[in-house]
């Protein structure tokens, strides 16, 4: 029985917002222009990055982090619209779409490795703070630990449907430890039981990391904006599991005293692909809040 209850929720749950990831051909290489697109040396490795629009109002640089797997596509209908009014950046963790595919054993893959990774593609590539956070699924993960560790860049989070630390022990409180690590790595790998960024060490590391940064409370007057969907396709063996989920995003909206939480009822996790104008419309909201009224007029229509 606890076996066929696994299976149910592996074939429809997406903790942490994997998709499997394509290839794509190179861009031009990366410069320090207003946009570019391509690939930026890091260090040892080079990642991809994708910078469009210009910033405008004297609005933050609107930077996307993708869930786990995902490529900088993922926000094909999204970005574009926003790049009208700022400058947005996309790009690729390390591993996933243009950017290289280092060993794995020579990289830092918890939410601290990705934070210094993002922060040194940043620098890099010329772009500069101060920046708001659209984030999905486990990349609110990731922009938590950014703003903990650069408090001084971030100006804002966007959280869309977003993962938060140790969510299998909410949503799966009926099953034991194992199990629920279990539907980690799985979840980690899309069920294939290889990862595809990181692993299941690497999650409960970045969970302990994230706890550490929770307890200075570094949320606590940051303008924060929480999208959430409410019809995710849970399977019928766990009929709690929505309601589960939604006490997780509410949770999230509760780490700001100036927060905003807007739900939608007909669509899933992936919020951006299913209802981009509910994700456009809501970073505007949150932009708008960092000008004054009569920027936030512009920004709004």
């Amino acid at each position: 029985m606890l076996h066929r209850i696994i299976s149910s929720i592996l074939s429809t749950v997406l903790i942490l917002g994997l998709t499997s990831s394509s290839s794509y051909a190179y861009d031009k290489p990366a410069n320090n222009s207003a946009s570019f697109s391509g690939k930026v040396d890091v260090g040892n490795y080079s990642m991809f990055i994708d910078v469009k629009g210009k910033r405008k109002h004297g609005l933050p640089t609107v930077v996307f982090e993708n869930g786990n797997g995902d490529s900088h596509e993922i926000w094909n209908k999204v970005a574009p619209e926003i790049a009208k009014i700022t400058r947005v950046v996309t790009y690729d963790r390390i591993g996933i779409g243009q950017s290289d595919s280092p060993d794995r054993r020579k990289v830092d893959y918890t939410a601290a490795g990705e934070v210094q990774r993002l922060h040194n593609l940043l620098k890099n590539a010329g772009v500069n703070g101060p920046i708001v956070f659209a984030v999905h699924s486990i990349g609110g993960l990731y922009a938590r630990e950014y703003q903990y560790l650069h408090p001084d860049e971030v100006k804002g989070i966007i959280f869309i449907d977003s993962a938060t630390e140790y969510a299998e022990k909410c949503l799966f409180k009926e099953l034991d430890h194992k199990a629920q690590l279990e539907i980690i790595t799985q979840d980690l790998s899309c069920g294939t039981g290889i990862p595809i960024e990181l692993d299941t060490k690497d999650i409960l590391i970045s969970y302990n990391q994230i706890c550490k940064a929770q307890a200075t409370d570094p949320l606590r007057n940051l303008p924060i904006e929480v999208l959430s969907g409410a019809n995710h396709h849970f399977p019928a063996t766990m009929p709690n599991l929505e309601a589960r989920w939604a006490s997780r995003q509410a949770y999230i909206a509760s780490l700001s005293n100036r927060s905003i939480h807007r739900i939608d009822a007909n669509n899933g996790h992936y919020l951006h692909k299913d209802n981009p104008t509910f994700v456009i419309n809501g970073i505007k909201e949150l932009l708008a809040k960092l000008k004054p009224i009569h920027v936030t007029k512009k920004i709004l229509h």
